[in-house]
C-alpha cells in the first residue's frame, strides 16, 4: 500500500520563497540546509520553453497557477544557441518577476567561452543565483572544437570568473550515466564536480527508491556532503513510460511493471496509478531524510499538483477568471486544445518535450504547437539523445556506409526487428505497423525511408492489444498514415502515383524548407495554408468523439528541422569528418525530402499498396539518385 505522512505545512520562514521580485532571491544549498534544519520538507518544480509563442504565454499562465503551491525553487531548462538559449532566459525572467527563486540550467554543448558568458551574464542580470552546469550531448566527437568537454569544466569556469555570483548545481544519477564506464565512475565524477565546486546535486529521475537510498550512501562514502535534491518524473500513461524507461535506461521495479501491464491500455488509470506511485516514492524519499523533492512536470499540472495536495503542500487556487478570457497569440477558441500532432510518434525525447496538458489519449505520444508543453529538450540534463552507445550505434546503422542503398538496407533491417532503433525511431516498430512489414520492407529497400506509420483502422475495439487505446468499452478509428525520407527522384514517382488517387494528401519538405504539396495554398506566405487533419479518433461510453491525433501542417514544419538534424547529430557524426561514409548521410540531409501521406479513405483505400507500386516501378535498385556522386 502506500505511506503516508502527516500533513505537511506550506513553507515558511527561512524556506518559504521569496515573495515579491525586490527580495533577495535564495541560493539552492542554503535552502536545502535551512529546511532539514528546521525539519521543514520543500519541493520545486521544471519548466522547459514551449517552441511557440501561444505556448510561451500559455505556459506563464501555467506556472502562475504552479506558483500558488509554493515552490522552493522553479528550474527552467537550457538548449544551447540561436531562438531556445534566449527562450530561457525569458522565461527564466518572468519566473523571477512573479517573485519566484529560480534555477537555470546552463548546457555547455556547443557553446564557445563568449557564449558561456553572454547566458551567465545574462543570468545575473535577470536575478539569478543558481545555475545547473551541465555538459549536454557528448560533442568530442563530432569533428566541433568543444569549450567545455566536461560538466566539471563548466563548473570550473563558472567558480573562477564570478567570485561566487552563483550557487552551483551538478546533476546526479542514481544508476549511472549512460556514457559512464561504470556506476563507479560515475560515482567518482559527480565527487569531482562536487569538489571542484559544486554545491548542491539534483538527480536524474528514477523509479527504484532502494537504488536511490545506496546512491546516498555511495556519496557520503566517496566524500559527497552537499544536499541532494532526487528527481521525479511522474507516469502520465503507459506508452510514454515505456519509452521513456528505455530511452535512459531507467530501472523499474518489478512491481511497478506488474502493476502497469495489466491496465496499459486503459491511460485514465495509468494516470491514476502513477498519481499514486509519484505519492508514495516522495514518502519514502522523505522517511529516507531527504528535505525535499524535484518535480520534472514536462510542463504539465495536474499530476504534479494532486500529488503535492496529498503531502500538504497545495494551496486553494486563486478565484481568478479562466485563463482563456485573456486574448493569446494564435488562439482560435475558448477551450483547451485536445489534439495532438503524429510527427513525434517514434521519439520518446520529443515525446518529452511537446507533450501538452494531456493526460487520456491515446498514450500521450502527441504534442499540441498551442501548449505549453510544446518545445524542445535536446540537451535536458535527464536524458539522452539516444539509447545507444556511438559503438552500438555503428554496429547497427553501420561502419563504412557507400550510398544511400546502405542506409536503405538499415531500414530494412529495422522494420524486420534485426536491429533495436533508428535515430527516429528508438523502439521496435508498433504492434500496428508489424503487420505491415512486408510492405515496408519492400519501399525501405527500394529508398523510402519510413520513420512513422500506421494502417487504415474502421472500427477495433478499444481494448484490441495492437491498436487500441482510451480504455474500455469504445472503438477507435485511424487513418492510414505514412512518413519517411526520399530522395527527389523518388518523391517526383510517388507524386505521379498519388495523382490517380484523390483521397491522398501529402506535404514535402527539404532542409532548406522547399515545400512540395497538394494542399490548399497559403495565399498570403505561400507554401501550405495551415491545416490540421484529424487521423485518429475514438467513441467511448458517455463521452463525445474524442479526435486525438492529427497531422498538423505547421507542426511539421517545426519537426522537419528536428527530423533532419537528427541526421547529422545522430547518424553522420559516427563517421570521421571528410570519409565517403559521412558524405553518404551529409547527402540525404542536404538533398531528400520528408515526406508525409494521408490517405483519407479509411473504409476501402489502400496506402501502403500504391507505395508499393511505386516500388516496382523503381525496381530493386531504387530510384538513380540513390547513388553517391564520385
Amino acid at each position: 500500500g502506500v505511506f503516508r505522512l502527516p500533513v505537511v505545512r506550506p513553507l515558511t520562514g527561512a524556506c518559504k520563497r521569496m515573495t515579491a521580485l525586490t527580495g533577495e532571491p535564495r541560493r539552492i544549498a542554503d535552502i536545502a540546509r535551512a529546511c532539514h534544519a528546521e525539519q521543514r520538507r520543500f519541493f520545486s518544480l521544471e519548466f522547459f520553453p514551449p517552441r511557440t509563442d501561444a505556448g510561451v504565454l500559455n505556459l506563464h499562465e501555467r506556472i502562475m497557477r504552479m506558483a500558488q503551491q509554493q515552490p522552493a525553487f522553479v528550474d527552467i531548462t537550457w538548449t544551447a544557441g540561436g531562438k531556445s538559449s534566449s527562450l530561457s532566459i525569458e522565461l527564466a525572467r518572468f519566473c523571477r518577476e512573479q517573485g519566484l527563486n529560480v534555477m537555470l540550467h546552463i548546457s555547455a554543448a556547443g557553446m564557445d567561452e563568449a557564449a558561456v558568458r553572454t547566458a551567465l551574464d545574462a543570468a545575473r542580470n535577470a536575478g539569478i543565483v543558481n545555475i545547473l552546469a551541465l555538459r549536454g550531448d557528448d560533442l568530442r566527437n563530432s569533428g566541433e572544437a568543444v569549450a567545455f568537454p566536461h560538466a566539471i569544466d563548466l563548473v570550473k569556469f563558472i567558480k573562477a570568473h564570478y567570485n561566487g555570483a552563483f550557487c552551483v548545481g551538478v546533476a546526479g544519477y542514481p544508476e549511472g550515466h549512460v556514457d559512464s564506464a561504470s556506476y563507479e565512475d560515475d560515482l567518482a565524477r559527480l565527487a569531482a564536480k562536487v569538489g571542484a565546486g559544486g554545491e548542491f546535486v539534483l538527480t536524474q529521475q528514477f523509479f527504484n527508491v532502494d537504488r536511490f537510498e545506496k546512491f546516498l550512501h555511495d556519496c557520503t562514502r566517496v566524500g559527497i556532503a552537499v544536499p541532494v535534491i532526487p528527481g521525479l518524473m511522474p507516469i502520465h500513461n503507459y506508452e510514454s513510460f515505456r519509452r521513456i524507461v528505455r530511452f535512459c535506461r531507467t530501472d523499474v521495479p518489478p512491481s511497478v511493471s506488474a502493476a502497469l501491464e495489466p491496465i496499459r491500455t486503459d491511460d485514465e488509470a495509468v494516470k491514476r496509478y502513477g498519481t499514486a506511485l509519484a505519492e508514495e516514492m516522495c514518502t519514502r524519499l522523505f522517511l529516507l531524510g531527504c528535505g525535499g523533492v524535484h518535480f520534472y512536470t514536462l510542463n504539465l499540472e495536474q499530476v504534479v499538483t494532486d500529488v503535492l495536495k496529498r503531502h500538504g503542500f497545495a494551496r486553494q487556487p486563486s478565484s481568478r477568471a479562466v485563463p482563456w478570457q485573456h486574448a493569446r497569440a494564435g488562439e482560435v477558441g475558448s477551450k483547451a486544445e485536445t489534439v495532438r500532432p503524429i510527427f513525434w510518434a517514434n521519439r520518446p525525447q520529443s515525446y518529452l518535450s511537446r507533450t501538452a496538458h494531456w493526460d487520456e489519449f491515446p498514450n500521450g505520444r502527441w504534442g499540441d504547437r498551442t501548449s505549453p508543453a510544446f518545445g524542445e529538450l535536446s540537451y535536458h540534463h535527464t536524458t539522452k539523445l539516444h539509447a545507444l552507445k556511438a559503438s552500438e550505434r555503428r554496429a547497427a546503422w553501420g561502419h563504412k556506409l557507400h550510398s544511400a542503398r546502405d542506409v536503405c538496407y538499415t531500414f530494412v533491417r529495422y522494420v524486420r526487428g534485426q536491429i533495436p532503433m533508428l535515430p527516429w525511431c528508438e523502439l521496435a516498430l508498433a504492434n500496428e505497423s508489424a503487420r505491415l512489414v512486408e510492405k515496408l520492407a519492400l519501399i525501405n529497400q527500394r529508398g523510402m525511408l519510413t520513420i512513422n506509420s500506421q494502417p487504415a483502422i474502421d472500427g477495433a475495439p478499444s481494448h484490441d492489444p495492437d491498436v487500441g487505446w482510451g480504455g474500455p468499452g469504445g472503438y477507435v478509428y485511424q487513418k492510414a498514415y505514412a512518413e519517411m525520407f526520399v530522395s527527389p527522384q523518388t518523391l517526383d514517382a510517388i507524386i505521379d502515383a498519388m495523382g490517380r488517387h484523390p483521397t491522398l494528401h501529402y506535404q514535402a519538405l527539404n532542409v532548406r524548407g522547399e515545400c512540395r504539396h497538394n494542399m490548399a495554398e497559403d495565399a498570403d506566405k505561400g507554401g501550405v495554408a495551415p491545416c490540421v487533419c484529424a487521423v485518429t479518433w475514438g467513441v467511448f461510453p458517455g463521452k463525445e468523439i474524442v479526435q486525438p491525433t492529427v497531422v498538423d501542417s505547421e507542426a511539421f514544419v517545426l519537426w522537419k528541422g528536428e527530423a533532419f538534424e537528427l541526421w547529422r547529430s545522430q547518424w553522420a557524426s559516427l563517421y570521421e569528418p571528410g570519409s565517403r561514409s559521412r558524405a553518404v548521410v551529409d547527402k540525404i540531409h542536404d538533398g531528400w525530402f520528408l515526406l508525409n501521406v494521408v490517405d483519407h479513405d479509411y473504409k476501402s483505400g489502400d496506402l501502403f499498396r500504391i507505395f508499393v507500386e511505386v516500388a516496382e516501378q523503381l525496381g530493386p535498385d531504387g530510384a538513380s539518385d540513390l547513388g553517391l556522386s564520385e
